[in-house]
């Protein structure tokens, strides 16, 4: 499952700051808050809690906490992933994109940056190519919610031909 792989790099990044000192997770992104933003933030995206109650000011505080953890582990392209996911989820997808793109400097193989790149291109440009790639790679996906909110995200993309939206959205429901 993409969120307990992820989960486990996360800790791993806590443990490293830890070792540096706490104070480099100092102000906002104290561990248990930075924690505790990031369960709340997977619960949201895979569908376990509702996403209204103070989803701008939690994305926010989240957004922080991820980008502390970036400065802290710049080459962790779970981190960018995540951090993307955030930016998608606020309507950024040219940061998600972007971001995207620095995860896959690190692991130009990961299943999950590659279909989270393709679904959001797909959404920012209406691209027919990415949303193809997309769902070539969908089915491989490994968390049903997280593919479906992909999906989601990359069939809302301009003017896309009605035949892939078509084709994406059978996955959804196979």
């Amino acid at each position: 499952m993409r969120i307990r792989a992820r989960a486990k790099a996360f800790f791993e990044v806590v443990r490293r700051a830890e070792l540096r000192g706490a104070r480099e997770l100092s102000g906002p992104a104290r561990r248990p808050q930075w924690l505790g933003l990031l369960n709340q933030f997977r619960s949201r995206q895979t569908g376990i809690l509702p996403g209204a109650a103070a989803v701008a000011t939690d994305l926010q505080q989240t957004v922080a906490a991820f980008e502390r953890a970036l400065a802290l582990e710049p080459a962790n392209w779970s981190l960018y992933l995540d951090l993307a996911d955030v930016r998608a989820e606020q309507g950024d997808f040219t940061s998600a994109v972007r971001l995207i793109d620095e995860g896959m400097r690190y692991e130009p193989t990961e299943l999950s940056l590659r279909a989270a790149g393709a679904a959001y291109r797909a959404r920012l440009t209406g691209s027919r190519a990415d949303l193809s790639e997309l769902i070539e790679l969908a089915p491989n996906l490994p968390n049903d919610s997280y593919r479906d909110l992909l999906i989601d995200h990359a069939c809302a993309g301009p003017a896309l031909p009605a035949e892939l939206v078509a084709a994406a959205r059978r996955i959804q429901h196979n």
